[in-house]
Formats: structure tokens, sequence, C-alpha cells
């Protein structure tokens, strides 16, 4: 019998909803730890850029989009326009690529596609922008996951995932928390949603919700489960050397508004302590220099020495 709550939260490295729920995600690491294993499935938002299109997505629309879940949700955006559409199942399968080396370098490469895609607006549906990402995950071996990239095995995992996400539970359907775009067949999860599992019993909290809601169903599920004291900025950055995090995932990691956490975050800068960039609409935090660079590209589709040299 294992004591360990199974997480399994149907995501998307494409999806802004998804992105801008970061923040329940890092506090549930935080306040959990390892009392949770967590699983990463991969809905599949859109295939191509040509089944976003068919869906009324354009770049303009998207674009300010993107704007107004920064300014609701807190999560840092480029909100450039793009030079066009893409589809998310490149990016959802090399995450399951990444996932044949573990699945914690799968939920990493996760992590770094969504900061690519959001942050940067990079173009991941071409492969060396998925390999030119991936070389960033620490431990992730290149060779293999290119190689795994480009086989079946990660195919067919990314199908099972898609397969799972389309048969969504009484909960989600009664809260009309799925998706079914012109098109689709059946309804799917929409993104985020979390399904945890504890011995022979499951509890789903489907599409965006407050972390309350999270915590709520964690311990109505598992009332033992012990909720650990939350450290302050500079303990929780300190802990992710290099890591980036954005000012609402920190306020949530350490249980703080995001006023009070700005106030930490700016004493630890004069301090020397943490790094913040600023992409685009945003900012993100590290302790120390950040581990890759981060900026939102006005021509995501350069290469990044030409950009910098244009820049110039």
């Amino acid at each position: 019998m294992s004591e360990r709550v199974q997480v399994t939260h149907f995501a998307d490295p494409g999806c802004p909803w998804d992105y801008s729920a970061e923040p329940v995600r890092v506090a549930l690491e935080q306040r959990y730890g390892e009392q949770l294993a967590w699983r990463n499935d991969q809905v599949g938002v859109y295939e191509s850029a040509a089944t976003a299109a068919a869906r009324g997505y354009t770049t303009a629309g998207q674009a300010e989009s993107y704007r107004i879940f920064q300014e609701r949700h807190g999560m840092p955006f480029c909100t450039k326009e793009r030079p066009r559409l893409q589809g998310t199942w490149p990016a959802a399968r090399a995450v399951k690529a990444a996932e044949r080396q573990g699945r914690p370098l799968g939920a990493a490469l996760l992590r770094r596609l969504r900061l690519a895609w959001f942050v940067e607006g990079r173009i991941l549906d071409p492969e060396d922008e998925l390999l030119h990402v991936a070389a960033q995950v620490a431990g992730l071996d290149l060779t293999d996951f290119a190689a795994d990239l480009e086989s079946e095995v990660s195919a067919r995992a990314l199908e099972r995932d898609m397969q799972e996400a389309r048969h969504p539970g009484p909960v989600a359907l009664g809260l009309e928390k799925t998706s079914q775009p012109t098109g689709e067949l059946s309804p799917r999860y929409s993104t985020p949603t979390y399904r945890f599992t504890f011995e022979d019993r499951s509890v789903v909290v489907p599409g965006f919700q407050p972390l309350a809601a999270y915590e709520v169903a964690l311990h109505n599920l598992h009332p033992e489960i012990e909720r650990r004291a939350v450290p302050d900025a500079a303990g929780f950055l300190r802990a992710h050397p290099g890591e980036p995090y954005a000012t609402v995932e920190v306020a949530a990691a350490i249980g703080r508004s995001p006023r009070t956490t700005s106030g930490q975050l700016a004493a630890l800068l004069d301090e020397g302590a943490v790094t913040r960039t600023r992409p685009g609409a945003g900012e993100l935090w590290s302790w120390g220099p950040p581990a890759f660079d981060l900026r939102c590209r006005t021509r995501p589709h350069l290469d990044e020495r030409l950009e910098h040299e244009l820049a110039a």
C-alpha cells in the first residue's frame, strides 16, 4: 500500500490556462513534497497550425488574449504577435519523449516548454527548436531524447494520454469543465485538470480552480497528509537555484500575497541575492543568475545569434 497520493495532471504545453495555473502546481509541490507522486498526461489541445486556424485562432487574437491572461492571473507573457500559429502536439510529444528518461525530466521539459512558448514567444513545432529547448534541461540526455522524439514509442504515449483525457469523469461533465472543439467526437478534460488517487479512491478537480479547491480535495481523500511549513521568498528560491519563478508563483509557494512577496523579492534584489528578469509583460525571479536566457522575441523565427546581431 503506497502512502503517496498519485497526482495525474491533464496538461498541455501550449494552453494559457494551464500555464496561468502554474502557481497552484508550485504551491502543491512546496507544501506536500514527496507525499505526492506526479504524472503529466498531455491532452493535445490542437494538432497543428492548420487545426488552430480552423478553430478560429489568429496570431493577433492570440497576442491580445495573452495580454489579458497576464493582467488577470499574473504569469509573465510575451504579448508580441507571433509570425504564425502552431500546434501543441509536437511539444506534447516532446514531453513524452523526455519521460523515457524519467517523469521528473519530462516535467522539467514541460516547464521549460511553457516558458519558451509563453514567455519567449518561440515557435515550437520544428524539431530543431524542440531540441534547442531540451538542451537546456539539466540531466536530459539529448542524443536519447532526439531518438525518442522520432520513435513510435513517444507517439503512442501521446496517443494514450489523449485517449485518457477524452474520457472525462462525471464531476468534470457536471460542472461543464470540459472542452469539445469543433471536429472532435467527444469531450475532453479542460486544462488544467488534476486527478488525485490514494489507495482505491480518486478525486478529480477539473478546470482552472483556486489553490484551496485542490487542498480540500487532497485532505478529504487523505486526511493524514501533512501540510509542510512554508519558507519565505529567500528560502524558496534558494532551494531552486537558477530556476526562474514569477512573483505569483513565489507568492503561492510561500503562502503570502503578491504584494508582500514583491516586498521580500525587492529586498533580496537590493542585497544582490536574486536576479530579476523582465522578458515581456511580467517578471521572473531566480536565486542567482537564471539557468537560461528568457527574452520576449520580436522575431521568434530567427536564429538567436542573428537576433542579437540585429538588436546590436
